[in-house]
């Protein structure tokens, strides 16, 4: 008990602190004051004793943040073209236009409507300047409420609203291609014959260690961090064009993509036969079937001469650099929306749907004209996984990566019929050399 002897100083002093300033009030008030003092240090003093973390919210009060439109204002009616860009992430015209959508579309526009009772919200303006400022700085909702001098409880409001109202516009900015003419312009934009897309994974850093018995689902071993696994499809002007949403960061793309929308419609995505085939490509995380074709590796290579396999090297370099797009898609959103570089937050239902919504204003910005550039870079911290594991969760992890290996193996789409279709695009390929 001798240890705490320096804690319970500080709060005795704490106690004649405030005995000292409460000279002026009545006796009553007095003793009230020094019993709610004395009790809560001798809450303090019982919690550390059991190496239990003292609930600050139960003695803290509200966030006093000074309150006031101004700075959205400010932001929103800013003519610096660089300014506007770094706080916003996009162009004042480009706000403009989003702000027009969300408030006079006819899906969108009760969202931001005034209802006829209540205190009259701020302008739908300043609601999206609010959440946009969220989404690009990369801090907690308290930070950007701060920045923003709003209620800590107002972002939180704001930014369900504006997720909403974009998640309904969803099948009207994200959607696989339709038309032939459609699929015949992305095909020859990725310079693959038949190809509608391209696949793959992006790691979502988490900002807060996962809470629960199954936090180790969100641990992922490539990264070494707690995280969210999404997966998403381009066409050739980096345009998502599908995304599967909700996977946690130990799942790898191969496990996603067998789970995918994509995957289990794939005879309405994708028409079978060599002839007409639609098809994606993709790295060498997925497997290889009749509607994803993905590089040769080492064990397939071995199978062929010495200078067959030379020519299939330069045939992997040159489905790389088409398959680049999606990667160069990513690096774009996170350049745009710092959010997702280290997701805030615990709960992941909010953060996917905020995961949605750069998805949906990444299209439209693109819709728009709103090149990524003229913003500030943001500078990577070190990752926030746990700096330990525990031996049985380094199995787990073991584990995972092992059956990891078997997944990605084979496409469970017929590996043969995409060996066959992998050649017949190799030899077209040969022949425009």
């Amino acid at each position: 008990m001798l240890q705490f002897l320096p804690t319970l100083y500080q709060q005795a002093s704490a106690v004649v602190a405030l005995l000292s300033l409460s000279a002026e009030l009545e006796p009553e008030q007095q003793t009230m004051l020094v019993l709610t003092s004395i009790s809560l240090a001798s809450f303090g003093l019982l919690c550390q004793a059991a190496s239990i973390p003292v609930p600050l919210s139960s003695i803290r009060g509200p966030y006093d943040i000074l309150k006031s439109a101004d700075a959205l204002r400010i932001s929103v009616e800013q003519v610096n073209d660089r300014y506007f860009r770094n706080v916003m992430r996009m162009s004042k015209p480009a706000f403009q236009r989003l702000v027009t959508l969300l408030s006079t579309d006819p899906l969108t526009t009760h969202i931001y409507t005034p209802k006829p009772l209540g205190r009259p919200p701020r302008p739908a303006a300043l609601q999206i300047a609010a959440c946009l400022g969220y989404l690009g700085c990369g801090s907690s909702k308290l930070r950007a409420a701060i920045d923003a001098t709003i209620g800590a409880g107002t972002l939180p409001l704001y930014l369900k609203r504006f997720n909403e109202a974009l998640s309904l516009l969803k099948t009207r900015v994200v959607r696989m291609p339709i038309s032939e003419e459609e699929k015949d312009e992305i095909s020859e934009g990725v310079g693959i014959p038949g190809c509608i897309g391209v696949i793959d994974g992006t790691f979502i850093e988490l900002d807060s260690v996962p809470h629960g018995q199954h936090r180790m689902d969100f641990w992922c071993g490539k990264h070494k961090s707690y995280g969210l696994n999404l997966q998403a499809v381009c066409d050739h002007t980096g345009r998502f064009i599908s995304f599967e949403l909700g996977w946690a960061g130990s799942k790898n793309d191969s496990e996603v993509w067998q789970q995918s929308e994509l995957y289990l419609d794939r005879y309405v995505y994708f028409a079978q036969g060599p002839e007409g085939t639609n098809l994606l490509i993709g790295d060498k995380g997925y497997g290889l079937s009749s509607f994803l074709i993905r590089s040769y590796n080492a064990a397939e290579l071995r199978a062929f001469e010495e200078e067959e396999q030379q020519d299939r090297l330069r045939w992997n370099v040159y489905l790389a650099s088409q398959r680049i797009i999606i990667e160069q898609s990513f690096a774009r959103l996170k350049r745009r929306f710092q959010f997702l570089k280290r997701a805030p937050g615990y709960d992941h239902d909010v953060i996917w749907e905020t995961i949605l919504s750069c998805l949906l204003l990444h299209n439209l910005m693109m819709t728009f004209g709103d090149a990524v550039g003229g913003m500030d870079e943001w500078e990577d911290d070190e990752p926030v996984g746990a700096p330990h594991l525990s031996d049985a969760e380094r199995a787990i992890v073991a584990q995972r990566e092992a059956d990891a290996q078997g997944v990605a193996g084979g496409g469970g789409g017929g590996y043969a019929q995409g060996q066959a279709l992998r050649e017949l695009l190799f030899n077209d390929w040969m022949d425009m050399e």
